[in-house]
């Protein structure tokens, strides 16, 4: 474990706090703190101290912050986060701005009911001293460290530890697109628009009964296809209400599921909704969110298939395949939408996207309306479809708008992906955000 030590030259002291430290009750507020300049450092110092501390991103080497007998050093930030539901506890996402936030970090501490003292757009001031960060499961932590470990921070010094303003500022979320999702967004109160429930999801409860700690619903941008992953506690007040239709904006915390696997949007209430207008339902669309729910897999030869990759799509879920396993091998696998029903349509586009590394055969893109689901793919008139795939280095590719207007008005209509390998070269393709659009 690697120790870094912030050393500052201080001289002058705390002049002034407010000592409200019950967290119990719903407080009246007095006067900012005053802390001097001298003291503050800031979100984006700690998280560069990590940063040096990891340069290859692991969490090998927790930063420990100055002793509780040197001189006291601060950071400061607006609470985004907000308990009263349930679907955050013992936690205190800050960032460093109300309004066009940089950095954002989360302060583990031991202590519920954290809004009735740290609302939303509250500044606070988190004393540093005898605490540690560290990146816990995608996140940028801050806590006590106990046992080689990040833990919560203690009640007792929680109360010496953290400050507060005494009014908050109104938060203006950070309004970004599913494409532009990415680390540097984690623990920022963010907002995407033109978005929508998918429509297995639509009527079904927030959070799925059979969850035990975390349930996970899919949201779908009307401008890139992209999806959104809503986690919510199943501890959460709202977890029985059902899942809107409609098509609007939501605000939240975007951060990373408990294993680290994959972007995830926390709402801090049902209030962070707004689908109150008319849907862009494709004709098809899947993420893989479900599995292969609305697909079929088959293989014609070989030990290798398709499969549910829950950590590299973009984001969330993807299809993926690979023919090497210990060595190169000859495989033929297809996957194939279940029936896509174009009656009444006159004309239509498929998209997605693929990812692929690796030397080997080019993935094929096919298209059949005489495929009966159940036999050899090979039984079937299919009609190959032109698409820019992806080339190396797992680089997400959009498909650019194929045509499907020789599919029109047919019933039976099944998009495929064909994948081949050999015993000399074994590509792995990745596939994603699949969606047929109404022309």
């Amino acid at each position: 474990m690697k120790k870094l030590f912030y050393l500052f030259v201080l001289a002058v002291s705390l002049t002034a706090c407010v000592d409200d430290t019950d967290y119990d009750t719903p407080q009246i507020y007095g006067e900012d703190p005053v802390i001097p300049a001298a003291q503050m450092s800031s979100i984006q110092n700690v998280i560069a101290q990590w940063n040096a501390a990891n340069p290859t991103g692991t969490t090998a080497n927790i930063v420990e912050f100055v002793t509780d007998t040197e001189a006291p050093v601060y950071i400061s930030g607006y609470v985004v986060s907000d308990d009263q539901t349930g679907n955050f506890y013992k936690e205190l996402f800050i960032q460093d701005s109300p309004t066009d936030p940089q950095y954002a970090v989360k302060i583990a501490v031991d202590v519920a009911s954290l809004y009735t003292k740290f609302d939303l757009g509250r500044k606070v001031y988190l004393k540093l001293n005898g605490l540690a960060i560290n990146k816990s499961h995608g996140e940028m932590v801050i806590g006590e460290l106990m046992g080689g470990a990040i833990d919560n921070i203690r009640e007792n010094k929680a109360k010496q530890s953290l400050l507060r303003n005494a009014s908050a500022d109104v938060l203006t979320p950070k309004t970004i697109t599913t494409n532009q999702i990415s680390n540097a967004y984690v623990g920022m109160y963010v907002k995407f628009e033109n978005l929508q429930f998918d429509l297995d999801v639509v009527g079904k409860p927030y959070v799925n009964p059979l969850d035990s700690y975390d349930s996970y619903r899919a949201m779908v941008s009307c401008e890139t296809g992209g999806e959104v992953v809503l986690e919510t506690s199943t501890f959460a007040t709202f977890r029985e209400q059902i899942v809107q239709g409609g098509k609007g904006s939501v605000e939240g915390i975007l951060s990373r599921d408990y294993g680290d696997d994959f972007f995830v949007l926390r709402v801090n209430n049902i209030d962070a909704f707004t689908f109150n207008g008319e849907r862009c339902d494709p004709l098809f669309q899947d993420g893989f969110t479900n599995g292969f729910a609305k697909w079929m897999t088959y293989s014609v030869t070989g030990a290798q298939t398709w499969v549910i990759d829950t950590q590299y799509g973009n984001p969330g879920n993807c299809a993926k395949i690979s023919g090497y396993s210990g060595s190169n091998n000859v495989n033929e696998d297809w996957l194939i939408t279940k029936p896509i029903n174009l009656t009444g349509v006159t004309a239509a586009k498929l998209t997605f996207q693929s990812a692929r590394n690796y030397s080997g055969n080019n993935l094929v893109v096919y298209m059949s309306t005489n495929y009966d689901g159940v036999s050899a793919p090979s039984t079937a008139t299919w009609t190959t479809l032109t698409a820019t795939l992806s080339t190396t280095g797992f680089a997400w590719t959009n498909s650019g708008d194929i045509d499907i207007n020789a599919a029109a008005g047919q019933a039976n209509v099944r998009i495929a992906f064909k994948y081949t390998s050999t015993s000399t070269a074994s590509a792995t393709y990745e596939i994603d955000n699949v969606k047929i659009t109404e022309l």
